[in-house]
């Protein structure tokens, strides 16, 4: 509420971009905000598309945590392995040796549908938002834009570890 409050974002950018549910009074709405949230992750898990998932061992999801390099990204190592594990559930992603991004969740939206103004002169935005998801939870690992026009390939890989 205190966002909205001083004017940076509205009620309504705080509800779709965070999921956010605020009262008259502008305060959040606990429950409501929970409930909000579950629902947007169920749609992610449902909309979205896997990039490329590798086997990695289940029993990754119990091993302890060496480095937290990201918000919602976690690694995790036992034995000389290290994966990347969603902070949240513990969703292994992949092994370090390529990017979490791999073993996500995509979904591509193009900008057009996102932006609530129209791009100068009319002929529509050229960027694409990369959104990718923890496919255990459906928890959001990262945002990318991307734009076709400028560049041949999706970049998957933001991170690199050396692990020693």
């Amino acid at each position: 509420g205190v966002d909205v409050e001083a004017g940076i974002y509205t009620a309504e950018v705080a509800r779709r971009a965070f999921g956010v549910v605020l009262g008259d009074n502008l305060r959040v709405e606990a429950r409501e905000t929970s409930a909000l949230r579950q629902a947007i992750r169920q749609e992610r898990l449902k909309t979205a598309s896997p990039v490329r998932r590798s086997p990695v061992e289940p029993a990754a999801r119990q091993w302890p945590v060496i480095s937290r390099p990201h918000a919602a990204v976690e690694v995790a190592g036992q034995d000389g392995s290290t994966v990347w594990r969603c902070a949240g559930c513990k969703e292994p992603l992949g092994t370090t040796h390529e990017s979490y991004k791999l073993g996500a969740l995509l979904r591509v939206t193009d900008f057009d549908r996102v932006v609530d103004f129209p791009f100068p002169g009319g002929d529509g935005y050229l960027a694409k938002l990369l959104e990718y998801f923890c496919p255990g939870c459906g928890a959001s690992l990262q945002v990318d834009v991307y734009c076709p026009g400028f560049d041949d390939e999706m970049v998957f890989t933001d991170l690199q570890l050396e692990l020693g």
